[in-house]
This record gives C-alpha cells, structure tokens and sequence, in this order.
C-alpha cells in the first residue's frame, strides 16, 4: 500500500480497519473519507483535519501517539511509530515526541551479535552526549521552549536497508550517526540516503573508498581515513615490527627474505585499508609492489554480510591455510570479530613449533574477543595494534565522564567520535536557524563548525553548550575541538586525526589494552614507548 495518503487505522462502515504501526496506510480509497475536519472528529479523529483529498491527516506527534498507542511522528499528515522491527531503542525524556519541534536524529549499527562489542560504547557515548544537551536546544522563535532531542536507535545487523528506509522514509530523520561499517555505509548512502537527501555522519566507518563518493555532500565523518592508518601502520612495521621480526625468526637486519602477508575482510573497509598498505608498506627495504609475490601475500578472507552463510566457514578455513602455506614473519589483519574467531584464533591453533608470527591488527580488531585470545598465550608480547584516538585533554575528559556515567562497556576510539558527532549535528540544528532541519540543511550548518574568520572556541562537553548555542544563533560560527581531535574538517567531509598505537595489557590488568604510542597526523610521525606491557 501506498505511504502517500494514509491513515494507519480508519473506521469504514462501522468496522475499524488493522493497521501496522510501523509505516502509514491508504484504506478505503473508493470514497472519500471526509469532506470536513468534523467528519474526522466523528469517526474517532479527534484533533485530525480533512485534507483537500478527503483522507483525514493528523496535525500531531500527540495525535500520533493516542490513535497507535505508542510514540509516533506525524509528517505530511501521516503517522508512523517511532519503533520498528530494527528500531528498539529510543533515548529521550517521557513526552520529548509530544512536541512536534523535536528534533529526532537516527542511529545506525549493528548492536545485535557478534558485532556488539564493537558498537555498544558508540551508542552509550551518543546518549552520553544526549543527555549533555538535555535541557533542549533553542526555540526557532525566542519565548518558545527549547527543542527537544531524540536519538532512534537501529540495529542494522538484520537488514540495514530496512532500517535505514524505517529511518529515513518512515521517521524521516534528518540525519543518521552511523553506520558503523564502511561496506554497510556505502550501501545505505547509495541506495537510500543520499536519494532521500539525508545526512549520514559516521563515527568509525574508516574505508578509503569513502572519501570520494559521490555524496552531494551528505556523508561525512568524525573518524579519520584508514588512509592515515596505513600510514601509522607502516611507519609501525618499518620502526619497530620489522625489526622484532627479524630478531625472533633469527634474520639478518640485511637478509632480504622476510616475508609479510596482510589478510583483510573482503567489504569496504577491509579492501580500503588492504589498498592504502600495499601503498605504504616498506619492508625488506623496498615496497610491498618490489618485493613481489615471494615475499608479500594479500588474503581476503570474504564478507560474511554478503558472502553465502553456507560457504563461509570453508571460505574461512581457505584463508587460514593460505596464510599458513606463507608463513609469514609480520601478519596484518583488517577486520572485525569474525577475523578474531575464525582467523586469528586458527592461525595461531595451528602455527607449526618454533618462531611465531609478529601481528599488527587494524582499529576493528580492539576487541574483548582479542584480549582474550591474546592473553591466552604469548601472543600479546608478539602484537600491536592501531586506533583513530588522541590523548588530549578533552579526550581524557570524555572517557572519565563516560567511565562515570554507569556504563559497563568501556569506551574506545571511536566512542568520543560518536559523542563528537550527536554535538556537531546539536549545533548544526542551531546552525540551521529557522531553516527546515533537513540533510542538506546540516550539511550546510556543519560548515559553520569548522574554524574561520571570527570563531567562537568551543570545546567538547556540557560546559561550552550555551557559549556555542549563543554563537551559533546569532549568526555566528564556532571553532569545534572534540574528544576526538580537533576536527577540522577538509572539503570532503573529513578531519586529519591522531592514530593510537596499543598493545593487550596481562590477564591481571583491570583493562585490556594500553596505548604505547600515536602517530601525529600533523608531522606524519611515531611516538611513545611502543613497548607492551610486560
């Protein structure tokens, strides 16, 4: 049934018609329905209006919500509830949706399975933001109460195209902070938020091939490229693994036989980041290209969102064995949990007795999974990692509010990048003024948040909210520093971000993983100990 003119639930010849809640409905399209806003009120619409077409429309999200039962949105005089099949969680105080001036942003990632220990601290760090700005944000017209704000939660490990359209089509949500996975990005952007014209704001979606989509400027992101976490990877393998390697397999520092072998998640991110290495990479004194086949081996070990269920687990099996015919000295992995448990885990199950590889994993792989797995042998003291991150201040000040807070997972990298992205979009809707709050409106309010001529300082945290909101509405602009970076973004929706290098702690550290160095985005180099916990 068409979305264009409906009611969810309307009394035709003394029978109320079922309706599902998710979306709107067009019943009883043979004869008009209403020839006054009366004839509304009498068929149980109370507060409903007859339009030109002669279909009742709601006027409220109140409407909304007393006919469905739940809380809803009225839009173009149609209702659809808030929550769906994908969409469980709401963050919110009771009633914020009775107003029709609230502004409700979308949230996108897989929550549910084997993925959510990945997202959960992005999430927890969203509502942490939320609850920052909870006072609302300023009244389109002085004297009014302020706005308040909504975050729809989605777990878009199901399907992500269905939650994405319950987002954009039924909700119409302006924006959507996620989705966490560059190839779910990709797919969403091109196939639904960009046609709709809706702004995606990604807090950990890292893949290269992001940066040049054709996006009409609605795809931006608060985490840097994986093209600066090729960079730090590399300078890590030429500063410090290479040479580790050397020792442990007894090689020569001018024995030109060591061997490297990167296996990577077949979708965008894995491919992206797989890409930017072969680039970057020098080993043996030479690029990746130079020492050819003999000496530098890619895997891919397939998608397992759009790989066959049925095969992956031979697909998976393929790529350990590849990987152990190598043998490699230096294994890169990029990927996410699955590269954990039926990757990492394999390899080091049936690595042959002696020598043991060095393993250097991407951003995806920080992860209880690992820690575990590392703690359960010498791994650990054979492994670094890589993470966008910055040991500022306000960094250091997020994750104590964070930490705080009660939640129990703990925050990562990329939970100050979500935190960053509710507050950047909060002050875009300021930004916006009077405007409809739409995807291309933020795009263009966003802008406002970059330094310029005249910017106001504006740190992360509830206490520059006013000096920013106040800034904003009177025609300004601010200079946005996050707990993430600075994010000062480029013409491509990007900022230049800081890469935490970091190590998995002993089984008797209270957290797992500890930083031992950055690779500074602004002078392209390493820092620190880069030596791991003993």
């Amino acid at each position: 049934m068409s979305r264009g003119r409906g009611l969810l639930a309307l009394l035709v010849g003394g029978a109320l018609l079922a309706f599902d809640a998710s979306c709107s409905f067009v019943v009883d399209t043979s004869a008009d329905q209403c020839q006054t806003d009366g004839d509304c009120a009498s068929r149980g619409f109370d507060g409903w209006f007859c339009a030109a077409d002669k279909i009742c429309r709601c006027k409220t999200n109140k409407a909304c919500k007393v006919r469905l039962g739940t809380d809803a949105v009225c839009y173009a005089g149609s209702c659809a509830a808030l929550k769906s099949e994908d969409c469980q969680t709401v963050y919110m105080r009771p009633n914020d949706l009775d107003r029709d001036d609230a502004v409700v942003i979308g949230w996108m990632a897989p929550i549910v399975g084997e993925n959510k220990s990945l997202v959960e601290p992005q999430l927890n760090a969203v509502d942490l933001a939320r609850r920052d700005f909870a006072d609302g944000l300023p009244p389109v017209k002085d004297g009014s109460p302020n706005r308040p704000l909504v975050v729809l939660a989605c777990n878009d490990g199901a399907n992500a195209l269905r939650a994405a359209k319950h987002l954009v089509e039924d909700v119409h949500v302006p924006a959507i902070i996620g989705p966490a996975f560059s190839g779910v990005l990709k797919t969403i952007a091109t196939e639904e938020t960009i046609p709709k014209k809706t702004l995606l704001l990604s807090a950990s979606a890292t893949s290269p091939l992001i940066t040049d989509l054709i996006d009409e400027n609605l795809v931006w992101r608060t985490c840097p490229s994986d093209a600066a976490q090729a960079l730090a990877m590399a300078q890590l393998v030429a500063t410090k693994v290479e040479a580790d390697a050397r020792k442990a397999f007894g090689l020569a520092v001018d024995d030109p036989s060591l061997r490297v072998a990167v296996v990577a998640k077949g979708d965008a991110y894995g491919l992206g980041l797989a890409n930017a290495l072969f680039d970057g990479l020098v080993f043996n004194k030479k690029s990746a290209a130079d020492n050819g086949p003999a000496l530098y081996k890619r895997v891919n070990y397939g998608d397992p969102t759009k790989d066959d269920p049925a095969t992956l687990a031979t697909t998976y099996a393929n790529a350990v064995k590849s990987v152990l015919d190598f043998k490699p000295h230096i294994l890169l992995t990029v990927g996410t949990s699955e590269a954990v448990t039926s990757i990492l885990s394999e390899v080091e199950k049936a690595w042959p007795a002696g020598a043991r590889p060095r393993h250097l994993v991407s951003d995806g792989l920080q992860l209880p999974e690992l820690a575990a797995l590392a703690r359960g042998n010498d791994m650990r003291t054979r492994l670094y990692g890589s993470i966008a991150g910055t040991d500022s201040p306000l960094a250091k000040k997020f994750r104590d509010a964070y930490n705080g807070a009660g939640f129990t997972a703990k925050p990562d990298a990329y939970a100050a990048s979500a935190y960053d992205a509710l507050y950047l979009l909060a002050y875009a809707v300021v930004g916006a003024g009077a405007k409809p709050i739409t995807g291309p409106q933020l795009a263009t309010a966003l802008a406002l948040t970059i330094p310029g001529t005249g910017a106001v300082p504006i740190k992360a945290g509830p206490e520059d909210i006013n000096k920013g909101m106040t800034a904003l509405r009177t025609g300004g602009r601010i200079d946005y520093d996050g707990a993430s970076g600075p994010l000062n973004f480029l013409p491509t929706g990007e900022a230049p971000a800081d890469i935490q290098i970091w190590c998995v702690t002993p089984a008797s550290a209270v957290e797992p993983f500890a930083n031992v160095g950055f690779y500074r985005a602004a002078t392209s180099t390493l820092d620190g100990t880069l030596a791991c916990p003993p």
